[in-house]
């Protein structure tokens, strides 16, 4: 009898712990699935979604709100203009003027928060506008999406039937400038035509030796002397092999920035002292004065104070407790002369310390020099002649990054205008719910405590 009963308890114990074992497998899928969806979602955009107009500028990257919905939102870099193909596709359309043709704004909507999911009946509206549902971006088969795709209604841009190749109107374009010896940056110029029939060949009839015209409108080319450079004459063919013939404007080449005259020494004066400065009195900006190093000039000029995470641009009315100092931004705006790295700075005769890297993207370069830290003190200033009263109200576009922290903006990464890995992943980061987890963890406890129930009963009955 004995062994019956033992033989009966090690049967249901075998039988608890297989249960138990299947429920753990099968948890995360139950918490999974498991999430709040969402059925609606509407946004404002930060600046208006304009319809397409003929030459206009394309909008990029529109910044969105979430007004309903949260936590799903538009990211910024997952968003723009598509314009339809041929084939019938509509693709991302990175010309910077609208030309021809069928368009539709395309917007992604993702869930940030693990407890939601998107519903496969969700709707959408940006700026009170519906905006309609592409179910082929998303996986709904095994519950609320991490992301989806949304489309604007279509857009047409209707030109008049039989209008030859022409420029577009209101439009500037040229060959931008160039440096000797160096690439020039790509010139689409493509963009910038309308009416014919599609596809364009360009052909070069005449310009620079050094430029060059790919058959779909790219200029590209390697000036090798600095100088002024001749008009770029062209032709542009349709598909129906109109030919129409055009010139554009080819930008100055200046001389390469390793040919241009370093300028050794740049000495300031300032009318007014900068190594005091004090509690209460009103931020003042000394004037400054290039007495040494011409062509060098004197941009802006800024007080920062500092704080635990290194110091911002101070744009108060008067100093406060706390310790500041003075940037100053030298420039130097012509071709033949640079600021280097090697480049001394003096302020009031004393040697200024002077941010590495020199920004040569506008062919100019220029440098921030920094002051040294002054302490706000309190007390009475003395009192000044020709006192400079004007707050800072400039913004400034190069960064002090030994003293200045400025926020890191992490790249977005994938295609706009096809599906990415990166949706699946978003998918993903929807995690398991709690509830999920605990009612599995309640079954367990179940099929626990039944277990434990006939191990007593086992002991009673070998007791009597």
């Amino acid at each position: 009898m004995e062994k019956d009963i033992k033989n009966r308890f090690f049967r249901l114990a075998f039988v608890c712990v297989l249960a138990s074992l299947l429920l753990l497998s099968v948890l995360p899928v139950a918490a999974e699935t498991e999430k709040t969806p969402i059925h609606r979602f509407s946004a404002v955009s930060e600046t208006p979604i304009t319809a397409p107009e003929l030459g206009k500028p394309v909008q990029r990257h529109i910044l969105f709100e979430t007004t309903e919905g949260a936590p799903l939102l538009i990211f910024h870099q997952m968003n723009g203009w598509q314009r339809k193909q041929e084939s019938g596709v509509f693709w991302t359309y990175n010309d910077e003027y609208f030309v021809e043709g069928t368009y539709r704004y395309w917007f992604q909507v993702r869930c940030e928060d693990p407890a939601f999911g998107i519903a496969s009946d969700i709707t959408g509206f940006v700026n009170g506008e519906e905006i309609f549902l592409n179910k082929y971006t998303a996986y709904f088969t095994d519950g609320p999406a991490g992301y989806v795709d949304f489309y604007s209604a279509e857009f047409e841009v209707k030109i008049s039937d039989g209008t030859p190749v022409s420029l577009l109107p209101d439009v500037e374009v040229s060959v931008p400038e160039s440096f000797a010896g160096t690439d020039l940056k790509e010139l689409a110029l493509g963009g910038y035509f309308y009416g014919g029939k599609r596809p364009y060949k360009f052909a070069l009839t005449s310009g620079p030796s050094w430029l060059k015209l790919a058959e779909d409108g790219t200029v590209s080319g390697k000036p090798e002397k600095a100088g002024k450079n001749e008009p770029v004459a062209f032709t542009v063919t349709d598909a129906a092999g109109v030919t129409a013939s055009f010139s554009v404007n080819v930008g100055e080449t200046h001389p390469n920035p390793e040919d241009r005259k370093p300028i050794p020494t740049v000495k300031i004066t300032s009318d007014r002292a900068t190594d005091e400065i004090y509690i209460g009195s009103p931020v003042f900006l000394p004037g400054l004065t290039v007495t040494e190093g011409a062509p060098a000039e004197i941009g802006d000029a800024f007080w920062v104070k500092l704080d635990k995470d290194g110091g911002d641009i101070y744009s108060a009315d008067v100093f406060t407790e706390g310790e500041y100092f003075l940037v100053i931004e030298v420039t130097v705006r012509n071709h033949t002369e640079q600021l280097t790295e090697k480049t001394e700075f003096f302020l009031d005769g004393k040697k200024t310390a002077a941010e590495e890297g020199f920004d040569d993207s506008s062919f100019f370069s220029v440098a921030l020099i920094v002051g040294d830290t002054v302490t706000a003190k309190t007390g009475t200033p003395p009192v000044v002649t020709e006192p400079v009263t004007e707050p800072v109200t400039t913004p400034v576009t190069s960064p002090v990054t030994s003293q200045i922290t400025e926020p890191v903006t992490e790249p977005v990464t994938g295609t706009e205008a096809a599906v990415t890995t990166e949706g699946t992943s978003a998918e993903k980061g929807c995690k398991d719910r709690p509830a999920g987890a605990m009612i599995a963890m309640a079954v367990l406890g179940v099929a626990v405590g039944v277990l434990t129930v006939a191990l007593v009963t086992v002991l009673v009955r070998r007791k009597k």
